[in-house]
């Protein structure tokens, strides 16, 4: 389990490094480690043996996530309660497609994982911004906030647990609140739980179904292996949900769409990386040093780039707002001199100025380096270097 080798990533098509030449890339939210040995090894052997024709999902795939969920989660779930689909956000494509309307309104919890902003503006729902309410970069849900922007239209509440980009675990009893607001008002409620398995500091994803069966009946759950084992390249993903109703719904959507084909791999991918637990316990600790290295390192340089330690995910969500720059100049500092790509805060709210997310999940050296770049780059602005004709 050597995450400290550097894997180069060049010429592979990595859509992290595409235009990247001398650029640090932490952007796209993929890991630069290679996968378990034993999975690949496994892998290796499956593709030396197989006739790649079609496939169907076998009684094992639906056991390994129930036996996941069980042990990872203590949540009960049965095999009638999952779908397959080829990634989550097709499966969030599809439960938009067949559970709301044109025009309808979906709540999101901002900032918020900017891909479910164009998925869906491109199927023409309108996206409805409740911003988390801050205090010394802690987020929370703001109810009244959320209650005064429901709508005739309001059909769902789609949102990251853990949270994407903050790094959020959200209590118990946060989710009891939201679950039970969204019962109150008739909401649906999509959660995305999947940075799930990445959780630090001994703190335990709860999934928002598992609260009470009443919440479980409005919600459904979308997780993959993918982002916890790094196989984010080989789609593969699942629902849980236990109203029949919508299940049904949805699974003729993902029919309609083509999204519910099986990859001859997929499944065989699911049911070896649920059994990869050491690796993915050796991972976490991994990540939960690279972040605590980044948060050491802004402190020692006092710098004033700032961010709260996330719970969950290998995501950072920076904070520049002591610079007074758009994120416009703070790019074009990150990326002509820094020589770093992050992305950019106002790809998750509307009010994301100030704001830039950056995946630690790289090797240690790389990480410091990256840092270094940063800093210096951000220092020159704390520390002007002085034109001698003013001296």
């Amino acid at each position: 389990m050597n995450f400290d080798k550097e894997v180069i990533r060049w010429n592979t098509n990595a859509t992290k490094y595409k235009n990247a030449e001398e650029i640090i890339p932490m952007c796209v939210a993929d890991m630069d480690f290679l996968s378990s040995e034993h999975l690949r090894n496994d892998l290796v052997l499956k593709l030396t043996k197989s006739i790649y024709g079609y496939s169907y999902i076998s009684l094992d795939f639906y056991n390994s996530i129930i036996k996941w969920i069980k042990v990872e989660y203590n949540w009960n779930i049965k095999k009638e309660n999952i779908l397959y689909s080829q990634s989550v956000l097709s499966s969030i494509t599809s439960a938009i497609q067949s559970l709301t309307d044109i025009n309808d309104d979906i709540l999101l919890l901002t900032p918020e994982y900017h891909a479910f902003f164009y998925l869906i503006t491109r199927n023409n729902r309108n996206v409805i911004e409740c911003p988390l309410k801050e205090y010394e970069r802690n987020y929370s849900i703001d109810f009244s906030i959320l209650e005064s922007l429901l709508t005739k239209k309001t059909k769902v509440l789609l949102f990251s647990s853990p949270h994407n980009p903050i790094g959020k675990v959200w209590t118990y009893e946060e989710l009891k609140e939201l679950g039970n607001f969204c019962l109150k008002n008739n909401l649906i409620i999509l959660s995305d739980e999947i940075h799930a398995d990445l959780t630090f500091q001994r703190l335990k994803h709860i999934p928002i179904a598992s609260i009470s069966d009443d919440i479980s009946n409005i919600t459904l759950t979308f997780n993959s292996p993918s982002k916890s084992f790094n196989l984010v390249g080989l789609t593969l993903s699942y629902i849980v949900g236990t109203n029949k109703e919508y299940l049904s719904k949805i699974e003729k959507q993902l029919t309609i769409n083509l999204y519910n084909k099986v990859n001859v791999l997929n499944e065989f991918n699911l049911i070896n990386a649920y059994k990869q637990i050491n690796w993915l316990n050796e991972l976490k600790k991994y990540l939960n040093d690279n972040i605590l290295i980044s948060n050491n390192f802004f402190l020692h340089k006092k710098s004033k780039i700032k961010f709260n330690i996330p719970d969950a995910t290998y995501l950072i969500w920076l904070d520049f707002r002591e610079f007074n720059l758009s994120n416009d100049e703070i790019e074009k500092r990150l990326l002509e001199n820094a020589k770093v790509r992050l992305l950019n805060g106002n790809d998750f709210c509307n009010m994301g100025e100030g704001f830039f997310r950056m995946n630690i999940a790289l090797p240690r050296k790389k990480l410091k380096r990256a840092l270094e770049q940063i800093n210096n780059e951000f220092n020159k602005i704390n520390h002007p270097i002085k034109n001698s004709l003013n001296e």
